[in-house]
Parts: C-alpha cells; structure tokens; sequence
C-alpha cells in the first residue's frame, strides 16, 4: 500500500510553492501527493507538465486533486 500526502498541509505556508511540496513529500518517503487546487489552480500547459514531472522525478503518483469546496472559482461550490 501507498500512502499519500495532501498539500493542503502547506495551506498557511503560501511561499512554499507546489513544486517544493513535491520535493518535500518525496523526501518524507510518500508514495503519492494529493494536490490542494489552489496549488494548481490558473496553471495550464507547461506548468502543469512541470508538475507532473517534478511529480515523476521524485517517484511520487498524484492519486487526486483535492477540491475542497469553496476553493474553486465555480458558481456551483461558492
């Protein structure tokens, strides 16, 4: 079993951003990050690309995208 880590644990530490939460997650011995939206959110492309491969590089999966409701900028969960 893997176990996985939320990077919405990073919530009150705005300056560290979705790629050092990878780094550390990978670091800790995780086997997944769960990524909170707004470490994501207005990101496209290239960025994204980045993501999963920083993802990749440090043998994490990304078994979700937590979009806790409230956090997204749809009408339906505001």
């Amino acid at each position: 079993m893997k176990t996985s880590f939320c990077s919405i644990a990073y919530k009150f530490r705005p300056a560290v951003g979705i790629l050092e939460v990878i780094r550390d997650v990978g670091e800790a011995g995780y086997g997944g990050v769960e990524i909170w939206w707004p470490h994501v959110e207005g990101k496209g492309g290239a960025e994204l690309d980045e993501i999963r491969a920083a993802a990749a590089e440090a043998g994490l999966a990304i078994p979700m995208l937590s979009p806790y409701l409230g956090n997204f900028n749809l009408a339906m969960t505001n």
